[in-house]
């Protein structure tokens, strides 16, 4: 079954945790379950990390491209734009993904572990996430202390314990590096102008998929000319905006499938299709079936 990163109008992943006292979430990213196998632009306070488990994935983090392989890990920092995707030839990836609030470190924002270990990183608005590659010792040790708390059963006794200790040590190797000459950066210093624009043209065409939208009104939304519009949009999201646009509707248009029982000619236009015919062929280009088949596997 296909899924969707839910976001609000700002592109805030909306985060909700097993228990809201204990903010820590694992999950596993299955590309393949994702529309054209991409996990598409969002952000959100918490720091996140992904460890490539099977395959190869192309990361973007603000406008920083990084290729991962099988084993490699990757840290997000809080309140960073990401997005990750793969090709057919990879669409069998996945990445454990690992995800914890500031607090979680510290349980709350005036004490010493907050202000000494974790505020630093926050603010280091020169750091917007870095790969962690197995072939460096310090790096495969945070990712093997990640493995180990994603692999953690949530019902057994002690759970709590094991993951805050695992993740506390995981934290120390990594603010003791955290400076290393030899990390690899995704730097978000660079163009916040950039990231700005493009969340305000993401927002337009949250609000206005199911209408019929151009460029200008796009470039409109973030007060930028043509031309500004496309480069910003590749830079950010490494996707033309008809090509966001399409695959945004796409996720509307699936979950309108497996939620109701309209018909698919319908939604197709409730989803901002010229007609659907156009509809059906991009969503079999995108998932490999038709409308139907998408909706009832098993007939």
């Amino acid at each position: 079954m296909l899924i969707k990163v839910e976001v609000d109008k700002n592109f805030r992943e909306r985060m909700v945790y097993d228990n809201p006292l204990f903010p820590f979430q694992t999950c596993t990213d299955v590309f393949s379950r994702f529309i054209a196998n991409t996990l598409n632009c969002h952000w959100h306070p918490e720091f996140e990390f992904g460890i490539v488990l099977k395959s190869e994935v192309e990361y973007y983090i603000n406008d920083n491209h990084i290729h991962l392989k099988e084993g490699d890990g990757i840290f997000i920092n809080s309140n960073t734009m990401h997005m990750a995707t793969t090709t057919v030839q990879f669409r069998d990836a996945m990445m454990a993904t690992i995800v914890f609030s500031p607090q979680f470190l510290s349980g709350n924002i005036s004490g010493p572990i907050y202000q000494k270990y974790i505020q630093p990183v926050v603010s280091n608005s020169d750091q917007a996430g870095f790969v962690l590659s197995p072939s460096r010792d310090w790096q495969r040790q945070i990712i093997q202390a990640l493995l180990d708390a994603y692999a953690l059963d949530e019902t057994s006794i002690g759970y709590e314990l094991k993951c805050s200790a695992l993740i506390q040590d995981m934290w120390h190797t990594l603010v003791s590096h955290f400076s290393d000459a030899g990390i690899n950066p995704a730097e978000r210093g660079g163009d916040r102008r950039c990231e700005e624009r493009v969340r305000a043209m993401l927002s337009f065409i949250h609000d206005h998929y199911s209408e019929d939208i151009s460029i200008m009104d796009i470039a409109e939304a973030a007060n930028v000319s043509r031309s500004e519009c496309f480069r910003s949009f590749k830079k950010i999201t490494n996707k033309k905006p008809v090509e966001y646009i399409n695959e945004y509707r796409l996720a509307q248009a699936a979950a309108l499938l497996l939620e109701t029982n309209r018909a698919v000619s319908e939604i197709s236009m409730d989803c901002g299709f010229s007609s659907s015919s156009y509809f059906g062929k991009l969503f079999r280009e995108k998932t490999g079936m038709s409308p139907g088949s998408f909706r009832s596997p098993g007939a």
